[in-house]
């Protein structure tokens, strides 16, 4: 159920190099993969937005404002969120069992949607926008750069993977805690090492794979910091050098004149 790739279809299908497909039958196979896509994605999306509606409802007591920047730290949506948390960690073990319930991620995705949903009834642009495209701008929290951002994907015409690299590109305070990516590409931002690894690494790592990758990242981070500090050490050698001496130097006092012109 959590593809990434899952409202995506395929633009071409090109026969192996035994195989010939005359044009009738391609045109027969693009008509048969938008009538899969059209029945996937209307599925799809209505499964999402009724698992995060049940979420919505059972968890948040259809509180939107538990998703709002200025109110999150609030202790009702604190505890809103400890629940959803504890919540999404079972659905994700019994989907990394191989169950059919949908991970952590794709959870968080649903809910924010229905959210969303709630948080900008009253936006016609908005309202353009497919459920794909949302689904992207999810990690922008401030109502204000919402918009902003809504209007730049409607005035460009934005494809779902511009999209996502527009969103990539914004300035890292706009990414939350979906945004897993982002805390392993930036693990310094974890405050405390402890409730850093828990709340953003220790349930994202699903796979020996995936944890071999973010070992790999972080362990050529530590290696151009630690030659960055080894530059920066040998530069304040020099520097340190250039101050002791400058330090012994004993200035003379006296200005050397100009020589006058020959007239």
């Amino acid at each position: 159920m959590e593809n990434k790739n899952a409202l995506n279809i395929i633009e071409n299908v090109e026969p192996s190099s035994n195989e010939i497909t005359t044009a009738e039958e391609s045109k027969l196979i693009q008509e048969t993969l938008e009538s899969i896509k059209t029945i996937y994605q209307n599925g799809y999306i209505e499964t999402m937005l009724k698992v995060g509606g049940i979420i919505f409802d059972k968890i948040y007591k259809n509180d939107a404002t538990c998703f709002n920047p200025d109110q999150a730290a609030s202790k009702d949506a604190q505890s809103k969120l400890r629940l959803f948390k504890q919540l999404a960690r079972e659905s994700d073990k019994l989907y990394n069992k191989g169950e059919s319930f949908p991970g952590k991620t794709w959870l968080y995705n649903a809910v924010r949607l229905v959210a969303e949903q709630k948080r900008f009834v009253d936006s016609p642009e908005y309202a353009k926008l497919s459920i794909s495209h949302k689904i992207e701008l999810l990690p922008i929290d401030d109502k204000h750069k919402k918009h902003e951002a809504i209007n730049e994907v409607l005035k460009s015409h934005m494809t779902v993977r511009e999209t996502r690299e527009y969103v990539s590109n914004l300035s890292p305070r706009n990414n939350n805690d979906s945004s897993i990516s982002y805390f392993i590409n930036n693990p310094d931002k974890g405050l405390n090492a402890d409730s850093f690894f828990e709340e953003k690494i220790k349930y994202s790592i699903t796979t020996d794979r995936k944890k071999t990758s973010v070992l790999k990242n972080w362990t050529k981070m530590v290696q151009e910091i630690e030659k960055k500090i080894s530059d920066d050490n040998e530069k304040i050698t020099k520097v340190k050098n250039l101050m002791r001496r400058l330090e012994e130097f004993q200035p003379s006092n006296k200005r050397k004149g100009k020589k006058k012109d020959i007239e």
